[in-house]
């Protein structure tokens, strides 16, 4: 059903309207933030993630902006980890939106962040980090063969690298907070419904093949 309503409404308002850079747009800010925190913090005690991150008894206070800013601020670990972060992200946020469209892949980023925002206010606890994996999912999913670098050195194709990452989820969600567990859920539920309708569709063309191939398969028998 959601795939019927994302096509009518590409057909209505068209498939490149949106913010065409958002990609852009979220890792240059993640990564002015995160040099903003590596220069300031340590010399001034000024961190600026601190200003964006959500904070359920900030944003009650009046400090709405971390309802969207909560996704600008940056990975955690060293500058080399934060590099290689943030520039697979923008391959495959790009990689994404190429494929899918400008619409769509705001839509998909956009349903992310309100998942994460609508479990904030229940739990008080919202990530980035869960809202961008599911980018990275979501490019497996389209891509599975694709070939890339882990780490910048190590060849692993998208959905062993998925895997992985599903896997390192799997602590967390199994005996993690419930924050942490409805955060984790939340991403993948974004993920199952934009491709919802293409897995159905690629579940009945198996059965399809399945049952050509046994009533050939009995055919020839006889």
């Amino acid at each position: 059903m959601i795939e019927k309503l994302l096509n009518r409404l590409e057909t209505r308002v068209g498939r490149y309207r949106g913010i065409r850079n958002l990609t852009t747009i979220i890792v240059s800010a993640m990564a002015i933030t995160y040099v903003a925190d590596y220069i300031l913090g340590p010399a001034m005690g000024f961190y600026l993630s601190g200003y964006l991150s959500f904070s359920r008894a900030a944003i009650l206070r009046g400090q709405i902006w971390r309802i969207f800013t909560f996704v600008l601020t940056p990975p955690d670990g060293g500058i080399i980890s934060a590099v290689l972060q943030l520039g697979f992200l923008y391959f495959a946020g790009n990689l994404l939106q190429s494929h899918w469209g400008t619409l769509r892949f705001n839509l998909f980023y956009l349903c992310g962040m309100v998942g994460s925002v609508i479990a904030g206010f229940i739990t008080g606890f919202a990530t980035s980090y869960y809202v961008n994996l599911s980018v990275l999912l979501a490019v497996a999913i389209l891509y599975p063969q694709m070939q890339v670098n882990l780490y910048g050195i190590l060849p692993i194709r998208m959905k062993w690298m998925a895997l992985i990452d599903l896997v390192m989820l799997l602590p967390g969600l199994i005996r993690g907070p419930w924050a942490v567990r409805i955060a984790i859920l939340v991403s993948l539920l974004n993920v199952a419904l934009f491709f919802l309708g293409s897995l159905m569709h690629q579940l009945k063309e198996a059965k399809r093949r399945y049952e050509w191939k046994k009533n050939w398969r009995g055919s020839a028998r006889r």
